[in-house]
């Protein structure tokens, strides 16, 4: 096996793992966003119950290192963190080349005007080469068994970690909110606890 084959085999394999860390990520951060509303409610519940004399309100963002508090009517709104920023995403030649080719197998199966065409899946389709989400390209590619025979360039795997990234982080601020830090605190720490005026 020549080197370049054996670096084609490396790029798939690492692409598999990251395809596995993805969706990992993915489900957790939905557990995670459920815990946090829960303990947004929680927080914005006994915060104000341990001090009356102060008028619920939202936190204002000037200090990074203390979030918004959301207020109650607001959490039935849907946190979509998933895909944020993706105009961000690499120009390079390379992820627009296999982007509109993963795009071009993916619309012709799917297009409802095919004898195998699904309405729904089209749409999601469009949607993800709209946001320049490869990621999620290939995954529907995965789940309808369509063989997009692409090749995993170290550019293509970047992006994809780029994705990765962009969750961590999403995990990450919701771990460290107020609210988080607040329900998983002693009594003690939640007495002496004041929100920044």
């Amino acid at each position: 096996m020549d080197e370049n084959n054996c670096n084609l085999d490396e790029n798939k394999l690492t692409m598999n793992r990251l395809i596995m860390q993805h969706n990992y990520l993915e489900v957790y951060l939905q557990e995670v966003e459920m815990k946090y509303k829960k303990y947004n409610l929680q927080f914005l519940k006994e915060y104000y119950e341990q001090n009356p004399d102060e008028e619920p309100r939202k936190v204002q963002n000037n200090n990074q290192n203390t979030p918004n508090v959301i207020p109650d009517d607001l959490l039935s709104e849907e946190m979509s963190f998933n895909n944020q920023d993706d105009n961000e995403k690499s120009e390079s030649s390379d992820f627009k080349t296999t982007l509109n080719k993963v795009y071009r197998k993916l619309s012709l199966k799917t297009h409802p005007d095919k004898n195998s065409g699904n309405d729904e899946l089209f749409i999601k389709v469009n949607n993800a080469y709209n946001r320049k989400n490869l990621l999620a390209l290939i995954k529907i590619a995965e789940s309808i068994n369509c063989d997009i025979n692409i090749d995993y360039t170290i550019e293509i795997i970047n992006n994809i970690e780029k994705d990765i990234k962009k969750l961590e982080e999403k995990i990450h601020e919701l771990q460290h909110h107020v609210c988080w830090l607040w329900c998983h605190a002693d009594e003690e720490t939640k007495r002496k606890f004041k929100l920044p005026k």
